[in-house]
């Protein structure tokens, strides 16, 4: 009896913990193993749990771009008909994530100019936070997000190119897993379960008793 009783109030503690937020962890997608041959059309790329992907625009790979190299780019360099692009970060299982910041830059070829840059993060197809991020012009800055709390599970990264067109870069887009939490009724439930499994067992023993 005492040890049926001791296993279930193990189980009724641990099941309490899982109401608690637990520990997440920060990843960075890094473009490291970009695919393809210098140059060539980016459109998805898979690092660390997430799936980038364009959805908008054209960029290219970059294999001598980047903070460090390699990085996708975009701009007259890659496409001399993309003006604006708009990438999407993803977890692979469709999880939740914070949005910590991202590496960007502008670059000159035979162009020169700054290029404007915007983000928005949704739960849901809703808004959960977005803002606008002043034309930047010249090498590499590490944009931090304005937002590191709210979970989301989608992150929209929009770069429009300035006058004259320059070129830009994304790279080390930084990530927060959020760790899935059961709801407090399901955890409710599991407790009670145990709580009546005690109690036929007491009254069991009475019964034999």
């Amino acid at each position: 009896m005492r040890r049926v009783v001791t296993v279930c109030r193990t189980a009724i503690v641990a099941a309490s913990l899982l109401a608690l937020p637990t520990a997440t962890r920060a990843q960075t997608i890094t473009f490291g193993a970009l695919p393809g041959a210098a140059g060539s059309a980016f459109s998805s790329y898979t690092e660390s749990g997430y799936v980038v992907d364009l959805l908008v625009g054209a960029m290219c790979n970059g294999f001598i771009l980047g903070n460090p190299q390699p990085a996708p780019y975009g701009g007259s360099s890659c496409s001399s008909a993309t003006t604006s692009i708009t990438m999407r970060v993803r977890r692979t299982d469709n999880g939740l994530f914070n949005f910590l910041g991202v590496d960007l830059a502008t670059f000159a070829t035979t162009d020169a100019g700054s290029a404007s840059f915007a983000y928005a993060g949704f739960a849901n197809a809703s808004t959960q936070f977005a803002s606008s991020i002043l034309p930047l012009s010249g090498g590499f800055a590490t944009k931090n997000s304005i937002n590191t709390t709210s979970s989301i599970d989608d992150l929209r990264l929009s770069v429009i190119a300035g006058t004259p067109t320059s070129s830009f870069i994304v790279d080390n887009i930084a990530l927060r897993q959020v760790n899935v939490v059961p709801e407090p009724s399901s955890v409710a439930l599991m407790v009670m379960g145990l709580l009546g499994m005690v109690g036929v067992v007491r009254k069991k023993r009475k019964t034999e008793g």
